[in-house]
């Protein structure tokens, strides 16, 4: 129904836009005519003008027959444009009253299809509105029409009293004037007489054309009064059949929208079910995730206890490994000092011994040397003899003293230093007194041991810290970092009082490598 009541507006609206226009184009037409009588009337103007001039130049006699020639003249003008106007008015309000019908019967049918009172009351607006401009129309066409009647009545009357005002002025030739005078109204006379049977001639011509006038009207009437009658026949006709298909068309329109309405409820109902089934799907979804996370939370949280218990087990275990080893580093060090005590002891009495035995081999020697001061050339060759093997004698307990003081390498990291010792010998005085003087590097070397036995427990703590999946690659790194300082520390060669540089560059290599990590 909507888009019935807009096509009939936009009917409506079309009929007005069309009446406007034909009422513009009869403005239009109103003023070409206008324009076009008042260039006539100049025309007029203009003749009247020569004429007069003509007739005061001749000033013949034929004077007053030019006047009531041209006042006939006039008088024709005037009536056929009378007939012109009168017949143009006629035309004029026939054909509005024609579109007037039209309009009301269009109106009326759609006020009874629509039933609607604001589209009858549009409707009378509009019949009101066009009457009121069809009025303004008939009154501007009067106003006009006495306009034009006043205009030329003064015209004739000024054309008059100037052709008086030249008639009065004073001639030359009074005689002659006179005679003209009595010529011109003899003349007038005559004129005057055949006006008057012209007169009667032409009114009963007029009478007559009037009579047909009115005959072909009637007819004209009558003619479109049957014209109208079939025209709205024909409307009718027309019209039902519209309404008829228009009817026809609603009600397939209906059809098809009642149609489109289940389709569109179904596709509704089918959308709804396929939304709660993805919703429900989601919903599980969503369930199983959360399932899921929490399953998954739960192993890492298990994962991170049993992580924690067995770092804190090993943690404990290295604890007491380190505790354990510390018991026996510090066991085997003072075994080592134990043993070092008792070795001093017993170099300590093999010293004194051998001091003893050397004093009595000094004795003897003493006495053999008296002996060989007396007996030189008889006992020359025995004493070299055991020169040579007390010699020899001396130099092999010196390589055993060495052999028995070489370092003793134990467990990785757990280095014994050498403990340098001297071996008094049956050589000369001078040279026992140089190897017997103390080493004063041992204190050296034993912080030394120290410090390297920290490192490599720091270094064993660091890769049990970093024994995870993620610091694999520092656990590798802090290997590779104890195999050096391992190897380094086998190749540092012995610290004495003439070697600080060593302990020196031991420092800064243990730097560098601490940089490193």
């Amino acid at each position: 129904m909507d888009s019935n009541d807009q096509n009939d507006l936009k009917k409506r609206l079309e009929l007005k836009r069309k009446i406007l226009q034909e009422q513009k184009r009869a403005k239009e037409e109103e003023q070409k005519k206008k324009k076009e009588d008042e260039e006539q009337s100049q025309q007029m103007k203009k003749q009247e003008q020569q004429s007069s001039e003509n007739i005061v130049k001749k000033q013949s006699d034929n004077q007053s027959i030019i006047d009531d020639n041209l006042k006939q003249q006039l008088n024709e003008q005037q009536k056929q444009k009378e007939q012109q106007i009168k017949s143009e008015a006629l035309r004029k309000q026939s054909e509005q009253s024609n579109q007037i019908m039209s309009l009301q019967k269009k109106e009326n049918s759609q006020s009874t299809q629509n039933n609607q009172k604001p589209q009858k009351q549009d409707d009378q607006k509009v019949i009101q509105i066009t009457n009121k401009q069809i009025n303004n129309q008939q009154k501007t066409f009067a106003s006009d029409q006495k306009g034009k009647n006043k205009f030329i009545e003064d015209n004739n009357r000024n054309q008059k009293e100037e052709l008086q005002k030249k008639n009065d002025e004073p001639k030359p030739d009074q005689i002659r004037q006179d005679k003209e005078q009595q010529v011109q109204e003899e003349n007038k006379k005559q004129l005057l007489l055949i006006n008057k049977k012209t007169d009667n001639e032409k009114q009963i011509r007029d009478q007559k054309h009037i009579k047909e006038q009115d005959e072909k009207d009637k007819q004209n009437k009558q003619r479109l009064e049957s014209e109208k009658i079939e025209k709205d026949r024909i409307d009718r006709e027309k019209k039902e059949k519209e309404r008829l298909e228009k009817e026809k068309q609603e009600r397939l329109l209906r059809e098809r929208q009642e149609k489109e309405k289940q389709l569109e409820r179904d596709k509704q109902e089918k959308d709804r079910q396929l939304r709660e089934k993805q919703e429900k799907d989601k919903q599980e979804k969503m369930e199983k995730l959360r399932f899921e996370r929490e399953k998954q939370e739960k192993l890492r949280q298990e994962k991170e206890k049993q992580d924690k218990l067995e770092r804190e087990k090993r943690e404990k275990q290295e604890r007491l490994d380190r505790q354990e080893r510390q018991e026996r580093l510090e066991r085997q060090e003072r075994e080592r000092q134990e043993k070092y005590d008792r070795e001093r002891k017993e170099k300590e009495r093999q010293e004194r011994e051998r001091q003893e035995q050397r004093e009595k081999e000094k004795q003897l020697l003493n006495s053999k040397r008296q002996l060989e001061r007396t007996q030189v050339s008889q006992k020359d060759s025995d004493s070299i003899q055991t020169k040579k093997q007390t010699q020899e004698r001396i130099e092999q307990e010196f390589d055993n003293s060495q052999q028995q003081a070489n370092c003793n390498i134990y467990e990785e990291g757990e280095i014994v230093c050498p403990q340098r010792t001297t071996i008094v010998s049956n050589i000369p005085l001078s040279k026992n007194v140089e190897q017997q003087q103390p080493i004063i590097e041992n204190r050296i070397r034993k912080a030394g041991q120290r410090h390297c036995k920290i490192i490599l427990q720091d270094l064993r703590e660091k890769i049990s810290k970093y024994n995870s999946k993620d610091n694999k690659k520092k656990q590798k790194r802090l290997k590779k970092y104890k195999k050096a300082v391992f190897k380094f520390l086998q190749k540092l060669p012995e610290i004495n009082d003439q070697q600080e540089n060593n302990t020196q560059r031991f420092l800064e290599v243990f730097n560098y490598f601490d940089n490193i990590i």
